[in-house]
């Protein structure tokens, strides 16, 4: 997680994890870049849940 960083929300950004292990249903990361918003869920490991959205790029 230090390498990696996600991208600051323009106006509204939030994240979601359970403290169970294996639990996915639980698990959102969303944010808004300009006018789009972004969620990504069910994603059982956070640290997934960070890789996926650190690799959206324009």
């Amino acid at each position: 997680m230090k390498k990696k960083t996600l991208p600051a929300p323009h106006q509204v950004g939030g994240m979601k994890l359970e403290a169970m292990p294996n639990k996915a249903d639980g698990n959102i990361i969303s944010w808004q870049n300009d006018k789009t918003d972004y969620t990504v869920s069910n994603f059982k490991d956070p640290l997934d849940g960070v890789k996926i959205t650190t690799s959206f790029t324009k």
